[in-house]
């Protein structure tokens, strides 16, 4: 059975850029990573441009949950466990898979005119939101781990994927 706060979901938005509290705050404050780790994975990010937790877990000093749970409390989203209770292939042919794989988001859950869609990545969603009007749905975030995301996208689409796979390369190329 799926447990969903749905007051969280009244909201439809995550909490805006200037009222959230830093990541690195976030996993500070539950004693996950030191103010001197913090300052190197910073340090880190200037020039690598990765996602501030994904130097984090790299380095060794966090695991993908926990900066899952940081984002959740940063963003006030809710976490989708995309293994557990996976969105149905149906829901996922709202948009082709390649809308799924260039934004890295798969539809997790439909509620009357919310459509719950899962994301690793929520600084990205303004974008997912934009490409998402035409299906008449109201497009709200939920986070999920980004290994769960490729694995559901895999999963539903595995025939169209292996068939793009198999004409990517000339015949006279293969074999």
């Amino acid at each position: 059975m799926v447990e969903l706060n749905l007051q969280q979901f009244a909201r439809v938005a995550p909490i805006p850029a200037q009222g959230r509290k830093p990541l690195g705050a976030c996993l500070i404050d539950r004693g996950l990573i030191t103010k001197a780790q913090l300052d190197e994975a910073l340090f880190l990010q200037s020039w690598q441009k990765a996602p501030l937790g994904e130097i984090l877990v790299a380095e060794g000093w966090v695991e993908r949950l926990d900066v899952l749970n940081a984002l959740s409390e940063q963003t006030g989203l809710q976490i989708a466990d995309l293994d557990n209770n996976p969105p149905s292939s149906r829901l996922c042919q709202i948009k082709p898979v390649e809308f799924w794989l260039t934004h890295n988001v798969i539809p997790w859950m439909r509620m009357g005119p919310l459509l719950l869609v899962a994301t690793a990545r929520p600084d990205l969603f303004p974008t997912v939101r934009t490409g998402m009007e035409d299906t008449g749905h109201t497009i709200v975030p939920v986070l999920a781990a980004a290994g769960q995301i490729d694995n559901t996208i895999a999963r539903i689409f595995s025939g169209p994927l292996a068939e793009a796979a198999e004409t990517r390369v000339d015949v006279s190329q293969s074999g």
